[in-house]
């Protein structure tokens, strides 16, 4: 367990005595959350600066738009083989450990391509290589943070905290990237990354500060990895399997939506706006102000009975803002509408993560989480689908008919299984 000085506890609780009294901000005055939720920040704010110099980078290297697409859903590819493995040893070893490790992993690999492009030596195949390894450390995160956030607050507060946690990603996306965009313009892409190595090694010493409080105490560290994938499969499939239910929702926006919104923006804010990386700052930094708002607003709202109908009907609402998005063209209107469809998107995100969480038992947490981590092979596939329609029919119409095929898969969905309307 990390180590506190009384020095060090007092300045937290310093920092807490404006959160009281704030329902809305309620898990902050757990204090392992609070210490959480500042490497949280730093981290994903981290990944946006890569996300938009990455994307940016991959544009100008390779003029095309499958490509550059498909550089955000490779990052995606570790979580098939290192994710399950990974969360047996979530559940054996100390978390807090395991988060600060994966952290350094992150600054180490960031640090290295910076100078990779600071010497101008960038080409396609190590920024695919940097995305395929990075994707790999930040696959475990996230496991990681899944699990540390279920274990920092009681159950009572789990649907605030991960609002709370995940308004450090959609937050950092709306600050972060517009800020990035206009610094790749001012100072290049090479200087922009020095600032995202510098939030992982400010995470990096938060994350020393946490206490886990995990149990583990049901966890035979002696069983082999492969049991261990087994038990928790098994738990899945015959015991709880109204986490599948619940999870083929958020699957969905993974394989529709997400390609639009991360791998295939860039194309977008080309052919649609004629904008370059200030403009495409400032269009993920809306997806991140209509997130922020999304996570603030369940955050107040708290605990909600009937998760996975809430889900549903976000999920309904998404593929309708996604597609009065691909039909505007005047650029004020168009960002309104993607902060609207936004909030809406990452509802979907912490409902499902409170859901699942809420559900299980912590000596399995980590196993069946990254289990679930595997479900993220569809953003793989959703990147190459389509980057090829954008490739083939453009940008806009490419959105089309993402969200099209979204709304028709939700219907057909609620259609063949309706009991997802009592979920809770």
């Amino acid at each position: 367990m990390g180590v506190t000085s009384p020095a060090a506890s007092k300045v937290s609780e310093r920092l807490a005595r404006p959160f009281r009294g704030i329902r809305t901000l309620e898990s902050l005055h757990v204090r392992d959350f609070r210490l959480l939720w500042i490497t949280g920040w730093c981290t994903n704010g981290s990944s946006w600066v890569e996300n938009v110099v990455l994307g940016w980078l991959t544009f100008q290297v390779t003029q095309s738009a499958l490509l550059t697409t498909l550089s955000v859903g490779v990052g995606a590819l570790p979580s098939i083989v290192i994710g399950p493995l990974g969360g047996v040893y979530i559940d054996r070893w100390n978390r807090q450990k395991l988060l600060v490790a994966s952290i350094a992993g992150h600054a180490v690999l960031t640090a290295a391509f910076t100078v990779v492009v600071l010497v101008d030596a960038v080409q396609a195949w190590n920024i695919f290589l940097f995305i395929l390894l990075n994707g790999g450390v930040r696959t475990l995160r996230m496991v990681i943070e899944s699990s540390l956030v279920a274990n920092t607050v009681p159950s009572s507060l789990i649907t605030n905290a991960f609002s709370l946690f995940m308004l450090t990603a959609s937050a950092s996306r709306f600050i972060v990237p517009a800020t990035t965009g206009l610094l790749i313009v001012l100072i290049g892409s090479g200087p922009t990354l020095v600032f995202a190595t510098l939030l992982y090694v400010l995470g990096f010493v938060t994350g020393l500060r946490i206490e886990s409080r995990q149990a583990g105490g049901d966890v035979d560290k002696k069983s082999s990895p492969v049991k261990d994938l087994i038990e928790a499969a098994r738990y899945l499939w015959f015991e709880e399997r109204r986490i599948l239910a619940i999870y083929a929702l958020p699957v969905m926006l993974i394989l529709f939506i997400a390609p639009v919104n991360i791998g295939l923006m860039p194309v977008y804010v080309s052919e649609v706006f004629d904008g370059g990386p200030a403009l495409l700052g400032f269009i993920v930094a809306a997806l991140g102000a209509g997130m922020t708002l999304g996570t603030l607003l369940l955050a107040t709202i708290g605990e909600i009975r009937f998760k996975a109908r809430a889900m549903v009907l976000v999920l309904a609402g998404t593929v309708v803002g996604v597609l009065v998005f691909s039909q505007i063209t005047f650029l004020p209107l168009a960002l309104v509408v993607v902060v609207i469809y936004s909030v809406l998107m990452v509802m979907m995100y912490v409902l499902a993560n409170a859901a699942v969480q809420s559900i299980l038992p912590d000596h399995l947490r980590g196993r069946v989480t990254a289990l679930l981590g595997v479900f993220f092979i569809v953003f793989p596939l959703g990147t190459l689908i389509v980057g090829s329609l954008a490739e083939e029919f453009g940008a806009q119409r490419a959105v089309v008919v993402s969200a099209t095929a979204l709304g028709a898969t939700l219907i057909a969905y609620v259609t063949l299984y309706r009991r997802i309307w009592t979920l809770q």
